[in-house]
Protein backbone atom coordinates (compact mmCIF):
# COMPACT_ATOMS: atom_id res chain seq x y z
CA UNK A 1 0.00 0.00 0.00
CA UNK A 2 1.11 3.68 0.53
CA UNK A 3 1.78 5.85 -1.89
CA UNK A 4 -0.22 9.52 -2.42
CA UNK A 5 -2.42 8.28 -5.62
CA UNK A 6 -5.81 10.08 -5.87
CA UNK A 7 -7.59 6.74 -6.29
CA UNK A 8 -9.56 7.60 -2.73
CA UNK A 9 -13.03 8.26 -4.20
CA UNK A 10 -12.49 11.64 -3.39
CA UNK A 11 -13.70 15.17 -5.46
CA UNK A 12 -11.09 16.22 -8.23
CA UNK A 13 -9.10 18.82 -6.66
CA UNK A 14 -6.12 20.85 -7.75
CA UNK A 15 -3.53 22.19 -5.36
CA UNK A 16 -1.06 25.36 -6.29
CA UNK A 17 1.30 27.28 -4.21
CA UNK A 18 2.80 30.19 -4.84
CA UNK A 19 5.72 31.80 -2.98
CA UNK A 20 4.64 35.47 -1.82
CA UNK A 21 2.65 36.63 0.93
CA UNK A 22 0.72 34.11 3.73
CA UNK A 23 -2.78 33.41 2.52
CA UNK A 24 -5.21 30.46 1.51
CA UNK A 25 -7.50 30.91 -1.34
CA UNK A 26 -10.30 28.40 -2.01
CA UNK A 27 -11.79 28.16 -5.30
CA UNK A 28 -15.02 26.32 -5.95
CA UNK A 29 -14.85 25.29 -9.54
CA UNK A 30 -18.23 23.43 -9.08
CA UNK A 31 -19.79 20.82 -7.05
CA UNK A 32 -17.33 17.95 -8.46
CA UNK A 33 -14.41 20.20 -7.85
CA UNK A 34 -12.57 22.21 -5.61
CA UNK A 35 -9.22 24.14 -5.89
CA UNK A 36 -6.99 25.13 -2.89
CA UNK A 37 -3.97 28.06 -3.55
CA UNK A 38 -1.91 28.32 -0.58
CA UNK A 39 0.92 31.06 -0.77
CA UNK A 40 3.49 31.55 1.86
CA UNK A 41 5.93 33.81 2.54
CA UNK A 42 7.20 35.76 5.73
CA UNK A 43 4.49 34.65 7.96
CA UNK A 44 5.73 37.67 10.57
CA UNK A 45 3.79 40.38 7.78
CA UNK A 46 1.07 38.71 6.50
CA UNK A 47 -0.56 40.27 3.63
CA UNK A 48 -3.71 40.16 1.70
CA UNK A 49 -3.67 38.94 -2.09
CA UNK A 50 -4.39 42.08 -4.56
CA UNK A 51 -7.05 41.64 -7.14
CA UNK A 52 -4.21 41.17 -9.55
CA UNK A 53 -2.86 38.21 -8.64
CA UNK A 54 -6.09 36.28 -7.85
CA UNK A 55 -7.26 37.36 -11.73
CA UNK A 56 -3.71 35.54 -12.29
CA UNK A 57 -4.45 32.64 -10.23
CA UNK A 58 -7.37 32.06 -11.82
CA UNK A 59 -5.82 32.56 -15.08
CA UNK A 60 -4.28 29.61 -14.15
CA UNK A 61 -6.68 27.20 -13.35
CA UNK A 62 -8.88 27.79 -16.42
CA UNK A 63 -5.92 27.32 -19.03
Amino acid sequence: MGGDGDGDGAKPSSRIEIAGVVSTLEFRLSDFQSVTVTVTGDQRTPVPLTQGQMDDIARRLIA
